[in-house]
């Protein structure tokens, strides 16, 4: 699930406000190793399952990488 916050009475969720440039990222990620629209789903399934990443309710390439975005905009884990 998704981050919401506000900008200028607006509402984002806040990977759009980040790719916007509204907020900083909590992280960046590296944008050379994070799957894009030009990975096949086995890529992009083989790439989240070495990550951790859970695609079990993500059904489309979209939604896949919308579950990897939300992943790489959360907060990393506290050391």
């Amino acid at each position: 699930m998704s981050d919401k916050i506000s900008v200028n009475g607006n509402e984002y969720r806040l990977e759009d406000a980040v790719r916007l440039g509204l907020v900083e990222p909590k992280h960046t990620p590296d944008v050379g190793v994070v799957p894009s629209e030009v990975w096949t789903v086995p890529e992009i399934e083989v790439w989240a399952d070495a990550h951790g990443i859970d695609l079990a309710g993500a059904k489309t390439k979209a939604e896949k990488l919308a579950v990897i975005a939300d992943f790489e905009y959360a907060a990393p884990p506290a050391s």
